[in-house]
């Protein structure tokens, strides 16, 4: 990757639960850290990076968007399945729907995690030019 793109890691975490959880029927809970996903810069990188703290049997199959406006490119899930990433282009003020599709290689299950990602690229000129 270039190093003057922006690059947004976000960790992903998942616990299997008894009960209460916010995914997989109230039988998984994700979190997301940060969260919401707020990207400031054009032609940003959002890097999602399963945490060690997740058991290895849950990975990403899939990484999805509503995206209808032409902001975001083509996925990568990395081998493995413990990291998934995308480019943004970010000229558009957006709330986009992202949803990271994990499933638990020990029990078939599918968990739908889902992140808020707000895209809010800067101004054209963030500060008047000329003197006074």
């Amino acid at each position: 990757m270039n190093p003057d793109v922006d690059i947004n890691t976000v960790t992903l975490t998942v616990a299997h639960v008894r009960e209460g959880g916010n995914a997989g029927g109230g039988a998984y809970f994700f979190d997301f850290s940060p969260h919401p996903v707020v990207l400031d810069k054009h032609h940003s990188w959002i890097i999602f990076d399963v945490s060690s703290d997740t058991p290895p049997e849950l990975v990403i199959t899939h990484l999805i968007t509503s995206d209808a406006l032409g902001q975001f490119g083509s996925p990568v899930i990395e081998p493995g399945g413990r990291r998934a990433k995308v480019q943004v282009k970010n000229t558009v003020a957006y709330l986009v729907q992202v949803a990271l599709l994990m499933y638990n290689e020990k029990t078939g299950a599918t968990i739908v995690c889902d992140p808020q990602v707000i895209c809010r690229p800067p101004p054209p000129n963030p500060w008047p030019v000329g003197g006074g």
